[in-house]
């Protein structure tokens, strides 16, 4: 009799373990999301000047009046769904910076595979997401050249820029990532705000400015 009570304990512990691992694991599936990546679009910012945006907004280039120069093959790039969500760890994804260069009265842009300064480097955040420039996790090479009197020029395959390598000094600098092609990557939302825990007074002084108190965001609103 008591053996089988031990048993009966273990298997009631066993079973309620598995339904919180269960739980656990729905929560997390429920919680992260898989998106395919986007079209990368490419422009060239000045027919005399050259230089290249890389953008997934197609529109952004149109309102900037540069030409659109689509890559010689479909170029993707991936994003998250939603502002403050991460890549899912263990895919290999990592961002992709995007720098605004002004030099020398011209402008063009930099994306690189980390943090960068120079001259002129205004940074304007992370144009997506990308895989290792080793190539370890798949995708195409984003190739990069460079030109002291152009700027850099990206494309992929085996496209060359314009006039290479006679003119305008193009040099090759190499590939800063791979663009992930097809598929769908996992990401993971921003965690959860902390509570909002404001005394009466504050929310009371918050009306008393004119305002009200936005428990959401946790500050006044006017």
């Amino acid at each position: 009799m008591h053996s089988r009570t031990i048993l009966r304990r273990r298997v009631l512990s066993f079973l309620v373990s598995s339904l919180i691992t269960l739980f656990a694991l729905n929560q997390v599936s429920q919680a992260q999301t898989s998106v395919a990546p986007v079209d990368f679009f490419r422009f060239i910012v000045n027919n005399t000047e050259l230089g290249t945006l890389l953008t997934t907004n197609y529109q952004e280039g149109v309102n900037l009046n540069f030409a659109y120069y689509p890559f010689p093959e479909v170029a993707k790039i991936a994003v998250p769904p939603a502002p403050n969500w991460t890549p899912t760890p263990g895919q290999g994804l990592i961002p992709l910076y995007r720098y605004h260069i002004s030099q020398n009265g011209r402008i063009y842009y930099g994306y690189f595979n980390g943090l960068a300064s120079g001259p002129g480097y205004t940074f304007q955040g992370i144009a997506g997401y990308v895989l290792p420039g080793d190539g370890s996790f798949g995708g195409i090479p984003l190739q990069a050249y460079y030109s002291q009197t152009r700027g850099y020029f990206y494309t992929v395959g085996s496209e060359v820029p314009i006039g290479y390598p006679y003119y305008n000094g193009f040099l090759y600098h190499g590939s800063p990532c791979y663009l992930p092609q097809g598929g769908q990557f996992s990401w993971d939302p921003p965690p959860p705000q902390p509570p909002c825990n404001v005394g009466q007074g504050i929310k009371n002084k918050c009306a008393q400015l004119g305002g009200f108190w936005d428990d959401e965001t946790c500050s006044c609103q006017y």
